[in-house]
């Protein structure tokens, strides 16, 4: 059986992250965003390439059709300089680190990335999921939730999926597996 989901070794203090995704929410909110067109999701980048001109909205969206390389947005943005955030991605040799907001009551459409990706989730309900339509003969899908506990959770992406979101706003730090 094929893993799409697991939690990893890397668990952060939660009252650290809460205080400092709380303490970056207010400030953030005037940052500047990408806005997703089908969806309505934002999106921030923590790292972004050299050749890029906008560090906060380069690296987002999707990437299919274009000549960028996920890799390549490795530099932190130094905002997030002496942050939780910068310790985390460094711990996972993590590239292409975004903050994800997905508002409530949406779907991604299904996709694959072309890498896995680590979720780590700030802001969640018990209605938002990660959906791995079935990948054999069965009629199961496979259905994740990403708690706020403070574990780093990798993702295969690689596989088909969507995410869903019936309940309020979901925010995750996401970050390309580098491996």
């Amino acid at each position: 059986m094929k893993e799409f989901f697991k939690s990893t070794t890397k668990q952060y203090d939660i009252e650290k992250l809460t205080w400092e995704w709380m303490y970056l929410k207010p400030i953030l909110y005037d940052y500047v965003w990408h806005v997703s067109k089908g969806d309505h999701g934002r999106q921030t980048m923590l790292q972004y390439s050299e050749n890029c001109d906008n560090i906060s909205t380069d690296g987002c969206g999707s990437f299919k059709g274009t000549q960028r390389f996920e890799s390549d947005y490795n530099i932190l943005n130094t905002f997030y300089k002496d942050t939780i955030f910068e310790t985390i991605i460094n711990d996972l040799n993590a590239v292409r680190s975004r903050f994800m907001v997905i508002s409530k009551h949406r779907t991604y459409s299904i996709h694959q990335d072309k890498s896995p990706r680590y979720h780590l989730a700030l802001e969640t309900n018990p209605h938002a999921y990660f959906i791995f339509p079935s990948v054999d003969d069965s009629t199961t899908a496979n259905l994740y939730h990403v708690p706020v506990d403070g574990r780093v959770y990798w993702v295969d992406t690689r596989m088909p999926h969507t995410f869903i979101n019936a309940g309020p706003v979901r925010t995750h730090m996401v970050m390309v597996d580098n491996g």
